[in-house]
């Protein structure tokens, strides 16, 4: 078992988003790009709005989880997908609101909202690949650090 890093919160957060921005390979910062634009553009768009208040609050959790993830196993691993887990109650609640319209359709709103489900599917389904390949291939140890991690010598 891995034991929990040093690094305070708020550095572990800012690791993170440097990882995801400075070391992920392009097409990798094009889709956190896109995954973030959706779920943060309807603060902008629609404060007021109670999809808006939930989508915020449950990224706000799912960042949080990441964060204590990365702070604990000490890099960026396969298993921080699992901080996208409220996402499996969210989708559908989305969802929910869309087809019993409760949203406005051909609105701004429904567009927008259709795609925060649409991406979040799709990180859903990724998330799950890496969650298999954490639990079942073995692949358990941190792929990317912030600072580069010391080597040891073979003697």
């Amino acid at each position: 078992m891995m034991s929990p890093t040093t690094s305070s919160l708020p550095r572990a957060m800012m690791e993170l988003v440097g990882i995801m921005l400075l070391k992920f390979p392009p097409f990798l910062r094009i889709w956190i790009i896109t995954l973030v634009s959706f779920n943060i553009g309807g603060i902008l768009l629609f404060p007021s709005v109670l999809e808006t208040k939930v989508i915020f609050a449950v990224l706000n959790m799912g960042v949080l989880l990441m964060t204590f993830l990365y702070q604990y196993y000490g890099g960026f691993t396969k298993l921080l997908g699992l901080a996208h887990i409220f996402w499996l109650a969210l989708v559908p609640w989305l969802a929910f609101r869309l087809a019993t319209g409760a949203v406005v359709p051909e609105s701004y709103l429904m567009f927008w909202l259709a795609g925060v489900i649409t991406v979040n599917s799709i990180s859903l389904l990724l998330d799950i690949r890496d969650m298999y390949q954490y639990f079942y291939e073995g692949m358990i140890q941190p792929e990317l650090y912030w600072k580069d991690q010391p080597t040891t010598k073979a003697e």
